[in-house]
């Protein structure tokens, strides 16, 4: 009997063992399917999020856009009071140095109401630098010029005889016209420059003055050298600020400015001379000047930002050519090696069945058979019950993967029910 009991004993605790491996996958599908529907939620819930987020940056970029235009009208605002300053500057600079070519003047002259007119003009720039309001200052200032300059030219008359004419006996049109000549036509640069030089050292004063000034910034201006054509430039604009030749030079200094890769300063100059000489030619040629300036920065903007999509998309490129290089190579390593015929018939035997109890053998049927072994302590079976050696080829356990179904179990639940 006991021969018959362990057998039976053993096919049910077998097939019991593959119920419950059978209810535990089924039981873990159900939690999968939970995890995947979670999931599900999950992304929806962050679309929804993105949504959101995105809406809040169209909003947010809006307001960027808003604060843009309004730092743009301030900065107007703050360009138009720093030119008026500037003016109002200039203005004081011109005064001041009218002032003092006018007290030379009158040292030269050395007559004997030279002490009344140096009083006169010391008060006039003490009420100058007293007065507060920039308006009365320049007020004031006039004033004083215009009874000086009246003063100076009754001087002037009654001291024709202490003045000498050699200078408007010999006129020095010619050598400027020579420098004309070289600079356009010629195009001997060199030479040109030390004519003008020579020009402005002999007639400072000259009407033609502001221009062989301004020939000579354009000499360095064509040669490249635009440092010294800004300086040159701006001799003209401070010493003949009343010459034909201030606008050209301010545009001339804006060009230098902007070879030298200062653009803010080439762009102020350039509006300077449209609000200041609107209808002069300059004003034309800085208003062409800027409006391609502006395309061309449109341009390189569009240039660079098509430059960065480039590199992304190598970038990305080379990120997926890269990742199945590396799989590749570890496929390769990973591949098992053929053996040959020879190697195959000298390996042993033994080495097979090894490796399918390992696969068929799983946890749950190692308990049954842990627990059936001490079943079997239990009973305290004779000696010829030692078939507990024998059930060890249970580890090949060939029939476990035949009892997967678990349909073939049913009789024995009919059996139970009785």
């Amino acid at each position: 009997m006991k021969k018959i009991i362990l057998p039976l004993v053993l096919s049910a605790m077998i097939v019991l063992a593959c119920f419950d491996y059978s209810s535990a996958l089924t039981l873990k599908k159900k939690s999968l399917r939970k995890t995947v529907e979670e999931m599900q939620l999950q992304v929806a819930a962050g679309a929804k999020k993105s949504a959101r987020t995105d809406a809040t940056l169209a909003d947010i970029g809006a307001d960027m856009d808003v604060m843009r235009q309004d730092l743009t009208t301030l900065s107007g605002m703050i360009e138009e009071k720093a030119f008026d300053m500037e003016q109002m500057r200039e203005a004081v600079e011109l005064l001041s140095e009218v002032m003092q070519t006018l007290e030379e003047r009158i040292k030269i002259l050395e007559t004997p109401s030279e002490e009344a007119l140096e009083k006169e003009a010391t008060a006039a720039l003490k009420r100058a630098e007293e007065s507060k309001a920039q308006t009365e200052l320049i007020a004031e200032i006039k004033t004083a010029l215009a009874a000086l300059t009246v003063r100076v030219d009754a001087i002037d008359g009654i001291n024709e005889d202490n003045e000498t004419d050699a200078q408007e006996s010999i006129d020095p049109t010619p050598e400027y016209t020579k420098g004309l000549d070289l600079v356009r036509k010629k195009k001997d640069y060199t030479k040109a420059l030390v004519v003008f030089k020579d020009f402005l050292s002999k007639n400072p004063e000259h009407d033609l003055a502001d221009n062989a000034r301004y020939w000579i910034g354009e000499i360095h201006y064509v040669r490249g050298e635009y440092e010294k054509a800004i300086l040159e430039f701006n001799k003209v604009i401070k010493n003949y600020k009343d010459g034909d030749k201030v606008a050209a030079a301010i545009l001339k200094q804006g060009y230098s400015f902007e070879k030298l890769g200062s653009k803010k300063e080439a762009g102020m100059l350039l509006n300077k001379i449209i609000k200041k000489y609107p209808d002069s030619p300059e004003a034309k040629m800085a208003r062409e000047h800027l409006k391609k300036a502006a395309k061309e920065a449109k341009k390189e903007k569009k240039k660079k930002e098509k430059e960065e999509k480039k590199k992304e998309k190598t970038i990305k490129i080379n990120k997926k050519t890269t990742k199945p290089a590396k799989t590749l190579e570890s496929v390769k390593a990973t591949k098992p090696v053929k053996a040959t015929k020879s190697e195959e018939a000298s390996k042993p035997e033994e080495a097979a069945p090894k490796k399918s109890s390992d696969k068929k053998v799983s946890k749950p049927v190692k308990a049954t058979l842990e627990k059936v072994s001490e079943l079997v302590k239990a009973i305290k079976p004779d000696k010829a019950v030692k078939p507990v050696k024998a059930a060890e080829p249970v580890k090949a356990a060939k029939p476990v993967k035949a009892a997967k179904p678990v349909k073939a179990s049913e009789p024995v639940k009919a059996s139970g029910a009785k």
